[in-house]
């Protein structure tokens, strides 16, 4: 899991949980990609301009790479919690708030199995949240009661491979919201 945390002008936080199945050159490089889009594009921050980091091995490697895209690079003493404090703390709020959605599901291997779908949920809500109190504009508000609360039952419609080919069968089926 990459936890990616920017810092606005305005003082909000943008906070991406991404899956990084491993920690490659390429992996951390896709979640990379895919924070900054989402804090880009979906969130409409700013661009990103620089990184921090505890002298990960795998964005070291992508040095040149940021280079390329303008994003200068930061490092602090490797492995040292009070080297970052600031993406720390958000780390540790990301997990609070992701233990409280997993408290809905009472089975111990449920909420093993679900943290990294928690995580996610979590640091968006959390985003939104920080973007909603410093919006100027009634139109960046994301509106947090159309967000479903974590492992909500919906009613989802089935492509056409999902469906039996009786006219009987339902052609939408219950899902958990994650």
């Amino acid at each position: 899991m990459l936890i990616a945390t920017m810092k606005e002008p305005d003082g909000s936080h943008i906070v991406s949980a991404i899956t990084c199945p491993r920690k490659t050159t390429e992996d951390v490089k896709a979640a990379i990609l895919r924070a900054i889009f989402l804090s880009e594009v979906f969130f409409k921050a700013t661009p990103v301009s620089r990184v921090h980091t505890d002298r990960e091995s795998a964005i070291q490697s992508l040095v040149d790479w940021f280079a390329s895209r303008t994003v200068t690079i930061t490092t602090n003493v490797g492995h040292d919690p009070k080297g970052n404090g600031s993406a720390e703390v958000m780390v540790g709020v990301i997990c609070k708030l992701s233990r409280r959605a997993l408290d809905i599901t009472p089975q111990r291997t449920a909420k093993r199995s679900l943290w990294q779908a928690a995580m996610i949920y979590s640091s968006f809500a959390y985003t939104a949240e920080s973007r909603n109190r410093t919006a100027s504009n009634k139109e960046d508000v994301i509106k947090l009661q159309d967000l479903l609360p974590f492992g909500s039952l919906v009613l989802v419609t089935c492509t056409k491979d999902l469906q039996e080919t009786s006219k009987i069968v339902p052609r939408a089926k219950f899902a958990i919201a994650l």
